[in-house]
């Protein structure tokens, strides 16, 4: 039975323990099982139906079958639990009808793009149609404001919205905690994505690039099955090659993600249908023509520039002491 769990570790004689995306990897393993009726614990067996079902909407999504969907500004107007107020340019209508068709969406536009506006009309979609009742993003500290303010602009009635600063998880529909808190946290969320259908999203995703091996991924690949639906964000999401998407991508597909981008290094082009992204050229901002202005360094200023490159004063302490005072 082990032979379908390479990556198993046998704890005793009855027990043994594997990472959680390698079991859902392999969970079809199980029907070689011979000792008995297979029990589930727990919200595993929900966990594991829902596995098998985003694989087959993976194959899907690769194949470019996945359906597209027609929302728009208006229907956010019509059907969003708090209205909508913003405007959408074409490429935010198109990533959100893409993300909206997606079971789990990546979205790797370049920084300006709108990924938090689209994101946050995507859970509009998800909260009004009961997919989800509320969402939980995973941010640096210093975006958690920009989450706020968008929230503000973009919802005729802005939803309830909570930022973690405690070991306690408040009540609210769009909740914000930062990467650093994850590791002591991991059960605590665990448990508020299991009490109620929910939107997990990694702003810059990329910081769990580590996967395992580090303190956010390790933390986030447990977290993410539980999720009802599952987003990551991020401008850089493969600085260094593709092997940085290994970690994101399974934490959006668990058991699927680290050999679906070993695929794609075989298979050009094979990812292309699992994300979204707007260029910079899909911006449309003007040629930037840079211009250079000569300015006169106060003397303070000129001493501290002097000295970052070297050139040091030779006048004696007290002349430059009373020439920095000038």
């Amino acid at each position: 039975m082990l032979l379908a769990f390479p990556l198993a570790h046998r704890d005793g004689p009855r027990t043994v323990s594997l990472d959680l995306g390698h079991f859902l990897a392999n969970v079809a393993g199980l029907a070689k099982w011979t000792a008995g009726p297979v029990e589930w614990a727990g919200p595993i067996a929900e966990m594991v139906r829902r596995a098998v079902g985003d694989g087959g909407r993976l194959d899907e999504l690769l194949k470019g079958q996945a359906p597209r969907s027609d929302i728009d500004r208006a229907q956010l107007e019509a059907t969003s639990d708090w209205g909508w107020s913003a405007d959408l340019t074409d490429f935010q209508i198109d990533n959100l009808q893409r993300l909206s068709g997606m079971e789990h969406g990546s979205n790797f536009s370049v920084p300006g793009a709108g990924k938090t506006r689209v994101t946050l009309a995507a859970f509009a979609t998800m909260k009004a149609d009961g997919t989800v009742k509320r969402m939980l993003v995973v941010a640096p500290k210093s975006a958690h404001g920009s989450w706020v303010d968008e929230a503000a602009q973009v919802f005729s009635s802005s939803p309830s919205i909570g930022i973690v600063d405690s070991d306690r998880l408040q009540s609210a529909d769009i909740l914000l905690v930062n990467y650093e808190r994850l590791p002591a946290l991991r059960n605590t969320i665990a448990d508020y994505l299991m009490a109620a259908p929910t939107l997990l999203v990694l702003d810059e995703a990329h910081r769990m690039k580590r996967g395992p091996e580090g303190a956010y991924g390790s933390a986030l690949l447990s977290l993410g099955p539980l999720a009802r639906k599952r987003m990551i964000l991020s401008g850089t999401p493969a600085p260094n090659g593709p092997e940085d998407l290994q970690s994101l991508l399974e934490f959006v597909w668990p058991g699927r993600g680290a050999r679906l981008v070993a695929s794609a290094q075989r298979q050009p082009g094979l990812l292309k249908p699992a994300f979204v992204r707007t260029t910079k050229s899909d911006l449309g901002l003007p040629k930037v023509i840079p211009t250079i202005s000569h300015v006169t360094l106060p003397p303070l200023h000129r001493a501290i520039y002097d000295a970052l490159l070297g050139q040091f004063s030779t006048l004696p302490e007290s002349e430059r002491v009373d020439e920095l005072g000038k």
